[in-house]
């Protein structure tokens, strides 16, 4: 069962312009008493595309600007107390029509990433968190919570947090029967409510673990339920052992499972090895350009090899088996405990230094994965280097080939994979520190693929970091 999401409109910007003013005039009546540091981040980004929105032949060109924020107080005159505040503010400068004429009508938005209170006591043993914060429940799913989480540390090296509020998913996947505004036109009529609980725990000073429970409501009905695993320990100092997982309580069924050993029995050879059980769709787009498109869930059993047969040359070695089971639901039926059909991958990878002081790499990874009755070769070239002046530049390209082994029926983007079975790519970046506090960036993309016959985008950014203490 998926979390309730509606569109945007002008109730959601009051709510976000009221947080915005009330978090600043509380940042400012605190300020004013003994201010002791304060720290900025802003991002300006302006980021032009023409990229297609529903397929091939429906694309979009817009100019967008987008402006971050994050702004820290610290001892701001109440001993152990900091205020957090993140937002967004995104504009459209020009954009010009789809296919079938369709336009946003908000050409001016906003929204509060985090906008919070926080506090600890002397001792540092209680800590409380008042406001919007980030709140990740596992299988890609990451959602804004607007609430209260609270912190014991306690004895034997464990911590206990708490948390309760509403939720609002990071990112919106709008579908049909749930994308649909509440009658009041309220985008926040819809959202959920959630509370739950995490333990962390450290072992032996060698060992981490974690056990998490996320409860997600709606009203009466129960979106999610969600018990969350991790353990890490690290035996020796040669080998060490790392396990997690996600299991849905409603669907009685995990969504994650993952498990890794790594072993260096020399100084320049790593070996890996890993277990993992995956719903692809949860986390991945079944039109994901770096996938192969099934949604069934698979578990995969892969082994590899690192070694740097030099102190600038590092190559490895990846390979394993995919055990594909379920039905092509994204892993919502409980039919995922029978083999439905056996895959494969492997891949190759080059690493190579450059530069007398290291100041860069230029690499080649090729993968194969073998999955049903798809298959893709993805090839990836890249390369980064810091030049003695300040700038640095990142160059990537990449080189996909897709298959199958159907009959010419299949879904719309199922006869896209089998038409155009080539997809190329490339990003490029460059960066100078103008100054300590300010740096620009530059970068564009340029990618053909089953959908896009052209998705474009480039980007300019301006960073400003500063920080100042009054004692």
């Amino acid at each position: 069962m998926k979390p309730r999401i509606s569109q945007r409109g002008g109730p959601r910007k009051r709510f976000i312009s009221s947080l915005v003013l009330g978090a600043a005039c509380l940042l400012g009546s605190l300020s004013a008493q003994a201010q002791k540091t304060v720290n900025l981040s802003s991002n300006t980004l302006v980021l032009g595309s023409e990229v297609p929105v529903f397929s091939a032949s429906d694309t979009r060109a817009a100019v967008q600007l987008l402006q971050f924020v994050d702004l820290e107080t610290v001892d701001i005159g109440l001993t152990g107390a900091t205020v957090e505040l993140s937002g967004l503010l995104t504009a459209q400068l020009g954009q010009a029509m789809l296919v079938d004429g369709a336009l946003e009508h908000d050409r001016v938005r906003g929204n509060v990433i985090v906008g919070l209170f926080r506090w600890h006591d002397k001792k540092q043993r209680v800590a409380l968190a008042v406001g919007r914060q980030y709140l990740y429940f596992g299988a890609g799913r990451a959602e804004h919570l607007d609430g209260l989480s609270a912190t014991y540390h306690g004895p034997f090296n464990m911590d206990l947090t708490v948390f309760g509020g509403r939720t609002r998913p990071w990112q919106l996947d709008y579908e049909p029967e749930i994308g649909t505004p509440h009658p009041s036109n309220d985008p926040y009529a819809l959202s959920n409510w959630a509370l739950g609980a995490k333990l962390r725990f450290r072992m032996l000073d060698r060992g981490t673990g974690s056990v998490s429970f996320v409860h997600e409501g709606h009203g009466g009905e129960v979106v999610r339920q969600k018990l969350n695993a991790h353990l890490g320990y690290w035996a020796t100092k040669t080998i060490e052992g790392l396990a997690g997982g996600v299991f849905d309580i409603v669907d009685k069924q995990p969504q994650e499972i993952w498990a890794t050993v790594i072993s260096r029995p020399l100084r320049r050879l790593k070996l890996r090895l890993d277990y993992s059980y995956q719903v692809p769709g949860l986390a991945i787009a079944k039109t994901s350009l770096f996938s192969v498109f099934s949604t069934d869930n698979y578990q995969s059993i892969s082994a590899g090899a690192h070694y740097g047969v030099t102190p600038r040359l590092l190559a490895g070695v990846e390979g394993g088996v995919r055990l594909y089971g379920g039905d092509d639901h994204g892993g919502s039926s409980s039919s995922h405990s029978h083999v439905k059909s056996v895959g494969y991958q492997f891949s190759g990878e080059a690493r190579l230094r450059l530069g007398a002081m290291n100041n860069g790499a230029i690499g080649l990874r090729s993968e194969f994965v073998n999955a049903i009755d798809q298959w893709s070769l993805q090839n990836r070239l890249f390369s980064t280097y810091r030049f003695g002046s300040g700038i640095y530049a990142n160059v990537d390209v990449y080189l996909l080939l897709l298959g199958a082994d159907r009959d010419a029926g299949g879904s719309f983007y199922e006869q896209r994979i089998n038409a155009h079975p080539v997809s190329f790519g490339a990003v490029g970046l460059c960066g100078y520190r103008l100054s300590k506090q300010w740096s620009a960036q530059l970068a564009g993309s340029f990618y053909v693929t089953p959908l896009a016959r052209k998705d474009m985008r480039a980007l300019a950014r301006l960073t400003y970091q500063g920080s100042w203490s009054k004692r």
